[in-house]
């Protein structure tokens, strides 16, 4: 009977080569342990040509899991901040007063257009910025 056995086994990083054997055992043999046979003398030849893929005899790769998961980390969720009516106008006013542009300034027209108190404001950082342009 002929047994044939050809395992993958590693070469290095996601690199494998497969060594395969062909052997005539008597008709009486077992099957088993005619695998086993064939299946040692190509370990032994792929031990002699990759010896750094094994440890005492013992090969590393067979106890390879795979990359280790890292556990996932949630993060703390930031606490929204509500503000009040007030506050936002507030806000609003310091944002628009420390533009030094009038172009980034123009960006706050529409919020400032309904607002008599932070039209006043807008309209006067927007004087002070193209007087000092001029």
């Amino acid at each position: 009977m002929k047994i044939k056995v050809e395992p993958l086994l590693p070469t290095g990083n996601y690199l494998n080569v497969r060594i395969g054997i062909e052997k005539d055992f008597p008709d009486n043999a077992s099957e088993m342990e005619s695998v086993f046979e064939v299946w040692d003398n190509i370990i032994a030849m792929h031990m002699k040509r990759y010896p750094h893929l094994y440890k005492d005899g013992q090969p590393l790769y067979e106890g390879y899991k795979g990359e280790e998961q890292t556990p996932e980390v949630q993060l703390p969720k930031e606490p929204v901040i509500k503000l009040s009516k007030e506050e936002k106008q507030k806000k609003c006013i310091t944002d628009t007063t420390q533009i030094e542009g009038a172009d980034g300034l123009k960006s706050f027209a529409l919020l400032v257009k309904n607002n008599p108190h932070l039209q006043e404001t807008y309209n006067g950082h927007l004087k002070k910025l193209q007087d000092g342009l001029q």
